[in-house]
């Protein structure tokens, strides 16, 4: 499994059956938190969860980690965005273009 650390936006390839997670830098406790928008019919994904600051400060900012795993041989788009449950407008939007052969 290949851990991928997504700066703005991104490229990855694997192969079929592969898995990857993607971590993105989180405070959850603001509030804002990272989900997926849209996910490539060629992807699954088989988990994700907010992880606490590893010094765990009141307040610090931790991480979201999706784990994906590749079904088909493609190009897919996973679009990520950081927001509010509640809120309609995203705090910030990222995508991945994952490439499986």
């Amino acid at each position: 499994m290949d851990i991928v650390e997504i700066a703005d936006s991104g490229e990855v390839s694997m192969s079929v059956g592969d898995t990857v997670t993607l971590r993105l830098p989180e405070n959850a406790t603001t509030g804002h938190v990272w989900s997926v928008s849209s996910l490539g019919a060629g992807l699954v994904l088989e988990e994700h969860q907010s992880v606490p600051s590893r010094d765990g400060a009141p307040g610090a900012a931790g991480e979201h980690l999706f784990e994906l795993r590749a079904l088909r041989s493609g190009e897919w788009r996973v679009d990520l965005r950081l927001a509010r449950e509640w809120e309609s407008d995203a705090l910030e939007e990222r995508q991945i273009i994952v490439r499986v052969g």
